[in-house]
């Protein structure tokens, strides 16, 4: 399956039209481009997690969400099929449905995918017997709240943003990688090389958890790193002193979707879906990719 959803009666792919995310909203309030499709063909996305740039002073820093159990995170998701003219091959396409960041994610964008983090979630959204879109659907698309499965964000290697370029290290830690931070100053211990200076500790991991009242905070784990690797939004300094906030600029990586009219028509039905096998990789599209199976 290919990310970026073509509608079925295209004739040829218009890369004009922004259908790598729908928005939950367009989906909530009825017609527009999804209406034909909600209600008939809806996915789960399998991935590890996700990638967000945070933009501080001139450095676009890459950070990378999953949930913090380690198991596999399904995004809600709308496919179609056509068959493009001059083409004897179906193309299967898929768009992300996003909803509002909740208010533990929103230091790093405004957005974010809708999470299907429990069995019965998955169950209801897959369910297109009564091809309508119900309240209950509503409910699952709202900004993520699973106090259960909590989410857990860190910075990762500038490298991912190279495209054509992939590597598992991508969603390793930055201060964690066998090149990185941790690494250089245990060699550095290890020849007996005296520490010059001293820094007070740094958050390293975001744990992004729902939380019921406003008045209870993050919880940090700590690691030491100097603080041009800080993947933190807030620079930490010594002796007491007030924390300083570097300009931050949140990147637009959930595009809206598009306002063309999506017109129903002809298309294979449900039952004429291959069976895919799914194979171990990452999907990428400008400055946001998904990592995991797909």
């Amino acid at each position: 399956m290919k990310w970026g959803l073509v509608p079925h009666w295209s004739k040829h792919e218009d890369n004009t039209l922004r259908t790598i995310n729908a928005r939950s909203e367009n989906l909530v309030k009825g017609g527009g481009m999804w209406g034909s499709i909600k209600g008939r063909k809806r996915c789960a996305v399998p991935c590890e997690g996700y990638y967000e740039w945070l933009k501080k002073g001139k450095e676009k820093l890459p950070h990378f969400t999953k949930r913090q159990d380690g198991k596999l995170m399904l995004l809600a998701g709308l496919y179609d099929c056509v068959t493009l003219e001059g083409q004897t091959k179906p193309l299967w396409t898929f768009t992300i449905v996003t909803t509002d960041a909740n208010e533990e994610s929103r230091w790093l964008h405004d957005r974010q995918p809708v999470i299907l983090s429990t069995d019965m979630s998955l169950q209801v959204w897959l369910d297109t017997t009564s091809k309508i879109w119900t309240s209950e659907l509503s409910k699952l698309v709202e900004p993520y709240s699973d106090m259960n499965s909590p989410l857990t964000c860190y910075q990762v290697s500038k490298e991912v943003g190279k495209i054509g370029v992939e590597s598992a290290t991508f969603i390793q830690p930055v201060s964690q990688r066998e090149d990185g931070i941790q690494a250089m100053f245990a060699k550095q211990q290890g020849k007996g090389s005296p520490s010059k200076r001293k820094r007070s500790l740094s958050p390293k991991f975001v744990e992004i958890s729902p939380r019921p009242s406003p008045s209870k905070v993050r919880k940090y784990k700590e690691h030491i790193s100097p603080p041009s690797a800080s993947t933190n939004v807030i620079d930490f300094c010594e002796g007491g002193d007030e924390p300083r906030k570097p300009k931050v600029e949140k990147l637009n990586t959930w595009e809206d979707d598009s306002e063309t009219e999506y017109v129903d028509g002809s298309s294979q039905s449900d039952s004429e879906i291959p069976n895919h096998e799914s194979r171990k990789g990452k999907a990428k599209l400008g400055h946001m990719k998904v990592s995991g199976n797909g």
